[in-house]
């Protein structure tokens, strides 16, 4: 899809504060999200043709720490540990726990959205009647450099399935502990 003109004002105008600030542009100047408004006046209004997103987190750990806080990590999801779609997703021992890019960063969770950044807040806050992470309440996490991305997808379900079985997870979503 084709940027519209609502998109093209945004960056005609985060063009000139950047050239006014006189700093970089980041990548995003490249990005955008545009889509249609359907059936306006009516109870069946609804956004069509844009994208979703796929997200991850990830989390920064030592080598000499893995193995630890791989243990630590999988304790927090006591109550989902044992469901299907978590055994199938997420790393089921410390050796099918590998980092990204052979960084040290390690994932913790990917996941998809219709909003761009809705489910990362939901996933750090106490999102009451839906599944979080609770990121929150982890205190395995505590004192360590937590890390997130997000990009608009328009095949966010086979993007997060491709990311589950690239780079397996560890945490997994559930509702109010």
């Amino acid at each position: 899809m084709e940027k519209n003109v609502i998109v093209n004002a945004l960056y005609e105008q985060y063009a000139k504060v950047v050239k006014e600030k006189r700093v970089a542009q980041p990548e995003l100047e490249f990005s955008f999200i545009s889509g249609s408004i359907e059936s306006c006046g009516s109870d069946n209004c609804f956004i069509s043709e844009h994208p979703e997103s796929v997200y991850g987190f990830a989390v920064y750990v030592e080598d000499h720490e893995k193995e630890s806080m791989y243990k630590k990590l999988i304790e927090t999801n006591v109550g989902v540990r044992d469901k299907r779609e978590y055994r199938l997703a997420n790393a089921n021992s410390v050796n099918e726990w590998s980092p990204l890019a052979k960084s040290k960063y390690y994932p913790l969770y990917w996941g998809k959205s219709q909003c761009l950044f809705k489910r990362i807040i939901d996933h750090t806050k106490s999102a009451v009647g839906v599944g979080s992470l609770w990121l929150h309440r982890n205190q395995a996490l505590h004192g360590k450099k937590v890390i997130f991305g997000t990009i608009p997808c328009y095949f966010p379900k086979e993007v997060e399935e491709s990311l589950q079985k690239a780079y397996k997870q560890v945490l997994k979503t559930h509702r109010e502990p």
